[in-house]
């Protein structure tokens, strides 16, 4: 259970020319368990990858009030419009009230099945989300922000719900036009009275005019 923060934040590096330098930031690595049956409650703040264990069955992560009738969720922490519960790679925005903003990060659920991914009421993940084919059950409840940042592989969700007032956001960047594969895929989605948000990421000009190529989007 986490009500504070967990943070994993890397030394800035400069390397030398012709150097390749690779930027690994984990909160929670829980790669080395195959038994499954983890739950997360997160009503604070996580900066990092996620990563449940590499195998094993129903793995939870609850951010935000993903309790009875939208009330805390088991670290007893209520989350509020001035409070949200947040999981990204590294805050953009934080307002004193509304909502944040955070850098995607890695949630990877293992290779198991029968999974949960829960969004409660002033619940907030930016994450590119990976589990295996239909394994993967997400829910999104009133005032949850889900902000799926998969590009060149599906979000694989067996049941996808989004309730009223929850948030939805998809991203949209070079990587997605250049792939075949949806944002998300799943066996059966219900997104009603869902908002709908795109976050657009980096697209390379072309190179046909010259204007495209001295000021690429």
């Amino acid at each position: 259970n986490n009500a504070g923060s967990i943070t994993a934040v890397n030394t800035e590096m400069t390397p030398s020319a012709g150097t390749s330098v690779v930027s690994i930031q984990r909160a929670i690595d829980l790669t080395a368990s195959t038994t499954g049956g983890t739950t997360i409650n997160n009503s604070g703040v996580i900066l990092g990858d996620l990563l449940f264990g590499s195998a094993g069955n129903n793995n939870v992560l609850n951010v935000g009030n993903t309790g009875a009738s939208g009330t805390a969720n088991a670290t007893g922490v209520v989350n509020t419009p001035s409070n949200y519960a947040i999981i990204g790679a590294s805050l953009i925005s934080r307002p004193t009230t509304g909502v944040p903003s955070a850098n995607a990060t890695l949630l990877d659920f293992g290779s198991g099945t029968g999974h949960q991914l829960n969004i409660g009421g002033f619940g907030y993940l930016n994450a590119d989300i990976r589990s295996g084919v239909g394994a993967l059950d997400v829910t999104v409840q009133n005032n949850g922000l889900l902000f799926i940042a998969n590009t060149t592989t599906s979000l694989q969700a067996n049941n996808f719900n989004v309730g009223t007032n929850g948030v939805l956001g998809l991203s949209i960047s070079q990587a997605n036009l250049n792939s075949l594969a949806p944002v998300v895929q799943a066996n059966a989605a219900n997104l009603t009275g869902a908002s709908l948000a795109l976050q657009f990421g980096t697209f390379i000009s072309s190179g046909f005019t010259a204007a495209s190529v001295a000021s690429p989007v």
